[in-house]
């Protein structure tokens, strides 16, 4: 854990592939709570037939079961589990897949959606690099949707706009980021000047981890759908990914280290360009990507490694290195080549980077031989 930072999960559904007896084939399955717990049955949804709540003997929701999808697309003995937010704030959740073995024996299939995310108290620094991305001075590279929710205060006769939540990334897509006042969305005044907290448990972790209660706590969030289509550090995600906490942080902060780079706007024609700036304190160490799982079918288009090495080479000359107008596309075609043949394994073994990290290194390395020089000082006869 890094100080004054809290990395927890936040959201966690997956999907299960039921063992049917050919009774259940013919009848439906058969669901069965374990002891001391109740199987509440409710209505279906818009995408399955069967919706049910796990609780505890304490009557606490511990996950919602779905089955018996309508459409044909998803397996007929898939059951859908979406995981109690509470029960991922203190490692209860790794009690599910047992659970779940009791209620309908199954295998695996795959995660569904996963959001991970880090709590922070803001320092004077941080807080200036929310302010920059509220007022459009700092921006997060390669988002081309992003929304704000501003809180409206007036103090001294004059109103400002406080930033309260900021999202990057479109309703489609598969990686979408939230930074927002985790305070503001857990305590609630009412009419009568009382504050209430709709997530005690989250306060409580706070608290035992030495957050301040006087001062307002931020979260930046990643939410991760159809996460069981990808892969990182060359492994399918899947319940190992959550079932340890080390792991899950190390995915967060990898995620947060290449998919969330907030830049100052400082209006370079390649953006790489731009002067990153550092919102979150980060782990030492190598950085992997996520990518899209590549089925084991797929076989490595190695006539392109020819190709590759005609780019580095034609990259690391003096001539190039220097003009950013040569370069940059030619970084763009060295990573389209990598990505789309197959060769990310391959550049990596070569080149002891990844190729995202390799390009990332050259921008950085070329930002600083193109760095004005200091002026020189007058010296004295």
């Amino acid at each position: 854990m890094i100080e004054n930072q809290l990395t927890n999960c936040d959201w966690l559904s997956f999907s299960v592939l039921m063992t049917l007896t050919e009774e259940e084939k013919a009848t439906g399955p058969q669901l069965t709570p374990p002891p001391g717990y109740t199987l509440t049955e409710a209505s279906g949804t818009n995408m399955y037939k069967h919706r049910a709540m796990l609780y505890n003997q304490h009557g606490d929701k511990v996950m919602t079961l779905l089955w018996q999808p309508h459409s044909r697309i998803i397996d007929g003995e898939s059951l859908f589990v979406e995981v109690a937010n509470p029960l991922l704030y203190d490692s209860r959740h790794l009690q599910v897949r047992d659970l779940l073995q009791q209620i309908h024996p199954h295998t695996w299939q795959s995660l569904s959606r996963l959001d991970i995310a880090t709590d922070f108290q803001p320092t004077v620094a941080q807080m200036a690099v929310i302010n920059m991305l509220r007022s459009g001075s700092a921006y997060v590279q390669g988002k081309r949707d992003a929304s704000q929710w501003l809180t409206q205060t007036s103090a001294d006769k004059y109103v400002t706009l406080q930033p309260h939540q900021l999202t990057w990334g479109n309703k489609n897509s598969q990686i979408k980021w939230k930074l927002y006042n985790k305070s503001k969305e857990i305590y609630e005044t009412d009419t009568a000047g009382r504050t209430w907290c709709n997530k005690p448990y989250i306060a409580a972790l706070w608290e035992a981890n030495g957050f301040a209660t006087d001062r307002d706590t931020w979260r930046i969030e990643v939410s991760i759908m159809s996460s069981g289509q990808l892969q990182w550090r060359g492994l399918r995600l899947s319940w190992d990914t959550v079932a340890d906490p080390a792991t899950l942080a190390n995915l967060y902060y990898d995620l947060y280290q290449t998919r969330l780079k907030i830049r100052l706007n400082q209006g370079h024609e390649n953006k790489r360009y731009d002067k990153e700036v550092p919102l979150l304190d980060v782990p030492e160490g190598d950085i992997f990507r996520i990518q899209k799982a590549v089925p084991a079918s797929e076989q490595q288009h190695v006539a392109f490694a020819a190709t590759l090495r005609a780019l580095v080479a034609q990259l690391e000359k003096p001539e190039v290195e220097a003009a950013p107008a040569i370069h940059t596309p030619l970084l763009s075609v060295l990573e389209h080549v990598v990505t789309t043949a197959g060769l990310r394994g391959y550049f990596a073994a070569v080149t002891g980077r990844d190729v995202f990290q390799w390009t990332d290194e050259y921008i950085e390395k070329n930002r600083e031989r193109r760095a004005p020089l200091p002026e020189a000082k007058d010296q004295k006869d």
